[in-house]
């Protein structure tokens, strides 16, 4: 999965994150009630890569050569979230409350 966004200070960031089509439809499957999957969030191995990956994500261009302030990275985080595009569990699941993990 590549994913590339701009943040709220115009920096353009990219990331990419290797996952296994196969462990993707696996979690994909599972349904989970609200404690039981966050339960299963905090022990998800593929949550702590992309954590680190998330930690690790560097602003493309001039910026990628120098190390960010943990502001310019947080920022960063906060506009992958904010590019991610929204849809409503009926709209993209079929159900009216569908729970998804990591």
């Amino acid at each position: 999965m590549t994913y590339e966004w701009t943040d709220q200070s115009g920096r353009e960031w990219r990331l990419e994150f290797p996952i296994e089509r196969s462990a993707y439809r696996e979690a994909a499957d599972e349904t989970h009630g609200y404690l039981s999957g966050f339960e299963a969030a905090k022990a998800s191995a593929h949550a702590e890569r992309l954590t680190e990956a998330l930690v690790n994500a560097r602003a493309t261009g001039e910026s990628a050569r120098r190390s960010l302030p943990e502001s310019v990275l947080l920022d960063g985080a906060i506009g992958l979230v904010h590019s991610l595009k929204y849809a409503t569990d009926a709209e993209s699941m079929g159900a009216p409350d569908y729970i998804r993990t990591v």
